[in-house]
């Protein structure tokens, strides 16, 4: 494997934060309905509100990022109670944004208006985000997962719920509302066929996902060796009955054993697909989602003994997907199952908790990887095109470093976004791979929160060891709190370095 020139900073590529952020939900949502029409089945009811923006999972954003990011990285920390956040942010039509915590906390952000001061000579926004909502609805069951969002539940396009999953329980809320508001609760071992003791269900780091009409919710819970998949009506969160097994593959106490640690995707073809181990040994499983039948047409697809899935499938706008899996390979399928291709050291090789790959629209793949953390674009083929190390602290040579746990998010403007070692962001150009700025999350932590690039232009990303990062954005001011104050000249300094009272070092 060629080892990646490590590009020094250089001038970013055009970016339009705000005049070009792309075309929202709507549109995607009126091209939907026209490929329903024509009998079609899509995933997701709208592009980017479920986790790595809907069913696809394909990791592609609907918004860039503020340009002024590569001049100076700017931040703030919203304080989420000193509560880690591992799972991803999602966001809603209306500009709202749904985090779990692992303090069993459901959050909603929005932005706000800014507190104005005397002293904030240098702040051109009005508004800033701020905390809307919060509800300790898990009790203390920590949220791993990513919640989704659902349009299509009323007739108003503008109504959405949210659900998220955490422990034996799944819980809706609407989101369309001023102040979100609980639509209900449903405990899954409520439809456990045996003994209410046996059982053990519980939604871990696998993200629930919608069908294109939101009216079924897929989610696939553990634990060890009793793992099913559920199709639950959002109306109310019962049993969908089209499923011939409503959980698969069973609802008895008899072990499945299945332990899904990866999202399931919702392909073109009407397949859900998700990555499973049975015992020590990964299998990719395809059902019908509109059965719950599993499909076996291409036989079943496993891996060497004791290699797993631990990554979420990424799938293409034809149908086809990528996987990774825990011995660092990538693996290719095509839009009728049938395996392609399998290619060694492109991704991670964690056993609990790997980065999954992102696809841009033209059908290049982006990886991260593990030891060395490398984070790759490589053609449909697998041919490699670029890599880059992301560690911090690698200036030349060979690049070493931990795991990549965050997953790479592709940008309209083409930009990469992705998690690196040390808990930095990173900026990639997509032609060359070269660095456009680096954003500091949490140096004592890992990422494994999937960065969102939200409407605005700002990125909101969860640190574990507490707090969710908006870069981009500037705090809400209390003018009731003292604030340092002091006398600097600069010149040859515009007002956008200077930053909530810090003097920001100019790149060069």
């Amino acid at each position: 494997m060629p080892s990646p020139t490590q590009n020094t900073l250089r001038g970013p590529p055009p970016l339009f934060a705000r005049e070009r952020q792309g075309t929202g939900c709507h549109a995607v949502r009126l091209a939907t309905a026209l490929l329903l029409v024509v009998g079609l089945l899509l995933p997701g009811g709208c592009a980017c509100p479920a986790w790595r923006c809907g069913g696809l999972h394909n990791g592609t954003s609907f918004w860039d990022a503020k340009a002024d990011l590569s001049v100076f990285a700017y931040g703030n920390v919203l304080e989420v109670d000193g509560a880690g956040i591992s799972g991803s942010a999602v966001q809603a039509n209306d500009g709202k944004v749904y985090v779990g915590g692992q303090d069993g906390y459901i959050r909603v952000f929005h932005k706000a208006a800014a507190t104005s001061s005397s002293e904030d000579f240098w702040r051109s926004e009005t508004t800033a985000w701020a905390e809307l909502y919060k509800s300790p609805e898990f009790g203390s069951c920590p949220i791993y997962n990513t919640p989704t969002v659902l349009y299509g539940v009323s007739s108003d396009p503008s109504v959405y719920m949210v659900v998220f999953a955490c422990g034996d329980r799944v819980i809706a809320i609407d989101g369309s509302k001023t102040v979100p508001t609980k639509l209900w609760t449903i405990d899954l071992c409520s439809y456990f066929v045996g003994s209410a003791e046996l059982c053990d269900w519980y939604a871990g780091i696998s993200s629930p996902v919608s069908s294109t009409t939101g009216d079924i919710i897929y989610l696939c819970v553990g634990p060890d060796n009793k793992g099913v998949c559920f199709a639950l009506r959002s109306s109310d969160g019962s049993l969908h009955d089209s499923w011939s097994q409503n959980p698969f593959p069973s609802s008895g106490s008899s072990n499945s054993n299945l332990m899904f640690t990866s999202s399931p995707a919702l392909l073109p073809t009407g397949r859900l697909v998700v990555g499973a181990n049975l015992g020590s040994t990964g299998t990719l499983l395809f059902i019908n989602a509109l059965t719950g039948l599993q499909d076996f047409s291409q036989g079943t697809f496993t891996l060497p003994e004791g290699v797993t899935f631990t990554a979420s499938p990424a799938a293409f706008s034809d149908g086809s997907l990528v996987i990774c899996s825990s011995d660092g390979q990538l693996h290719k399928f095509s839009s009728t199952n049938a395996w392609l291709w399998s290619k060694a050291s492109l991704c991670g090789t964690s056993t609990t908790l790997q980065a999954s790959p992102a696809i841009s629209p033209s059908g290049d793949i982006i990886v991260s990887a593990s030891d060395p953390p490398y984070v790759r674009r490589l053609a449909s083929d697998g041919t490699e095109v670029w890599s880059f190390c992301a560690n911090p602290a690698y200036t030349s040579g060979a690049c070493s470093g931990g795991a990549i746990s965050s997953s790479p998010v592709y940008t309209p403007s083409g930009q990469v976004i992705a998690g690196g070692t040390g808990g930095t962001v990173f900026s990639l150009a997509w032609s060359s791979g070269i660095e456009a700025w680096r954003y500091a999350v949490d140096s004592a932590s890992s990422l494994t929160s999937t960065p969102l690039v939200a409407s605005d232009g700002s990125l909101l990303v969860g640190s574990s060891a507490g707090g969710l990062h908006v870069v981009g954005d500037r705090r809400l001011y209390d003018d009731t709190v003292p604030r340092l104050s002091m006398e600097v000249e600069v010149i040859g300094v515009s007002s956008r370095q200077l930053m909530d009272g810090r003097l920001a070092a100019l790149k060069t």
